[in-house]
């Protein structure tokens, strides 16, 4: 899920051997899009301060919110991909890169001297890897069953970690920009037709997507700017469902919001332009099929405001009708 753009994305990398990474880590993550997230557990930190923690995080749900937080993390998973792949707040140049979230470099967080570790649930058959090197905080935003109301869960995970680390001014000042921000989209937006939308991740060969929904970043997101997501079935604990093409005839008066991962999304348009079924769809007839800008599906709470701001994006360039 988490590809790059067109420009140094990751179908475009400049070496075999940082593809074939690269690759491996796109199996993984769609592998752990579809399957379920081990119990989690909590860090007990009371009265810390961020002030007195050298963090280190290898996941963007990590990494995100402790910028958001103010707090810069010694050391931070995969910089390439979380820049590529829009990341706000963005890496400060003096973060160490520690690698990617499944194999993350143990002992560049020992010469580091990392003494907390902040993970998302997902990563968590690392925990006894990583608390080899420091206690761990984990995260819980895809957990359980799934939690509809994303921002509010990732908000309280934001706040939870935030007491931990002495941040809660910081956290309650981030949330208030982004309950400010998505109320100017939605005011921004009013003008724009507001017909429901699939967002969609492509498949290359052209017979599935994934779908981006309920318990998802896209799904509370589109309902606070004012727009209703199409796909109205069920979705896994991280918010996706892979469909084959022929569903989404389900919702004809809705549009495609295709995720642009760049070349893979070009492979898979390439492979739907000779699908009968595809060319059948009505909002492919009608030309209701649109990019919009790569985000991570599996992020945090900055990811709301990213992810807003893409669609808001997509949708000017769409037009009003």
């Amino acid at each position: 899920m988490q590809h790059m753009a067109n420009n140094g994305g990751l179908d475009g990398m400049a070496t075999p051997n940082r593809q074939r990474i690269d690759l491996k880590r796109r199996r993984l993550l769609v592998a752990s899009c579809l399957s379920a997230v081990a119990t989690a557990a909590h860090a007990a930190l009371p009265g810390a301060r961020a002030a007195s923690y050298r963090i280190a995080t290898p996941d963007r749900v990590g990494t995100e919110t402790l910028l958001a937080l103010g707090v810069a993390p010694v050391a931070a998973g995969a910089r390439s991909i979380y820049a590529a792949m829009g990341g706000t707040p963005a890496l400060p140049e003096a973060v160490a890169d520690i690698g990617y979230w499944f194999e993350p470099n143990l002992e560049v967080m020992r010469e580091l001297r990392v003494d907390l570790i902040v993970i998302e649930a997902m990563s968590l058959n690392l925990k006894d890897v990583l608390q080899r090197v420091a206690p761990i905080f984990v995260m819980e935003i895809y957990s359980g069953e799934g939690h509809p109301d994303f921002i509010e869960r990732s908000s309280a995970e934001m706040f939870r970690l935030a007491r931990s680390i002495g941040r809660d001014d910081a956290a309650r000042r981030y949330r208030a920009q982004l309950d400010s921000r998505l109320a100017a989209l939605r005011d921004e937006m009013r003008g724009y037709a507001r017909r429901p939308a699939f967002i969609a991740q492509l498949d290359p060969s052209g017979q599935s997507v994934f779908l981006y929904a309920k318990n998802c970043v896209t799904w509370d997101v589109m309902q606070r700017v004012g727009f209703d997501n199409a796909w109205t079935g069920a979705t896994n604990t991280y918010g996706c469902v892979q469909v084959g093409i022929d569903q989404l005839a389900g919702a004809p008066e809705a549009e495609i919001f295709y995720i642009d991962y760049g070349a893979q999304a070009q492979a898979a348009l390439a492979q739907l332009a000779q699908s009968r079924v595809w060319n059948s769809l009505p909002m492919v007839r009608e030309r209701r099929v649109y990019p919009i800008a790569p985000f991570d599906p599996l992020g945090a709470l900055p990811t709301a405001i990213q992810f807003a701001d893409s669609f808001r994006a997509a949708v000017v360039a769409r037009g009003r009708g």
